[in-house]
């Protein structure tokens, strides 16, 4: 849906971490995009809001339930 909005579905304190998750979800057919991974330092990360892990606001329920069953509640 082109104009379905982005929604963070977690964050994280580093890139590699957030990229690890997208992979999964790519993995299982739902796209996503790591918002906010360019910050200079983890301070200004951390000020920001940590890295986000983004989908479209109508795959965000399975893509919670998606990272849920991979790394558990």
């Amino acid at each position: 849906m082109a104009d379905d909005k982005l929604v963070t579905i977690a964050t994280f304190n580093y890139a590699a971490e957030a990229y690890l998750h997208r992979a999964k979800l790519e993995s299982e057919g739902i796209w996503s995009f790591v918002a906010d991974e360019f910050a200079p330092n983890f301070f200004i990360t951390a000020a920001a809001g940590g890295v986000k892990l983004q989908v479209r606001e109508s795959d965000a329920a399975e893509a919670i339930r998606i990272l849920r069953e991979t790394v558990g509640d």
